[in-house]
């Protein structure tokens, strides 16, 4: 993972209301086969470094699409409202190795998905877009 993706894992799975909801099934991108519902995946949709007149900044922008899976209506809605919670104007903090300067919901979108296992039972899906300006936390020796 990179520096951001390990903040936001840091965030989501160190908040009780998340922790609460999904447990430690919070992945980057991929869950393990046998997963049980309910759980969260995020990944790294685009990072672009900020620049100045005088060249990169040192800040990155990162939009970060985190999905909220859930057997039904009421679990989705449940994580979803937790994760926003988590992360959603959350600024100024440090964790894996990234120092985040701000963080803000761009959109949501819900949908349902075939089964995992097959069966006949939609899987339903909530995913929220976060735009993330964040830099490396500077190593210290």
């Amino acid at each position: 993972m990179i520096d951001i993706e390990r903040a936001i894992y840091m965030r989501l799975s160190t908040d009780s209301e998340v922790v609460e909801q999904v447990s430690t099934r919070i992945y980057p991108e991929q869950v393990p086969q046998g997963t049980a519902l309910p759980f969260i995946t995020f990944q790294e949709i685009v990072s672009t470094p900020v620049r100045s007149f005088s060249g990169y900044s040192g800040v990155t922008r990162t939009t970060l699409q985190v999905d909220c899976w859930a057997q039904n209506y009421a679990d989705r809605s449940a994580v979803k409202r937790s994760v926003r919670h988590a992360l959603n104007n959350r600024n100024s903090w440090v964790g894996g190795g990234a120092i985040v300067q701000s963080v803000q919901l761009d959109s949501m979108r819900n949908s349902s998905e075939p089964p995992f296992d097959g069966g006949e039972r939609m899987t339903r899906r909530a995913s929220l877009d976060f735009i993330i300006y964040w830099q490396e936390e500077p190593l210290t020796e």
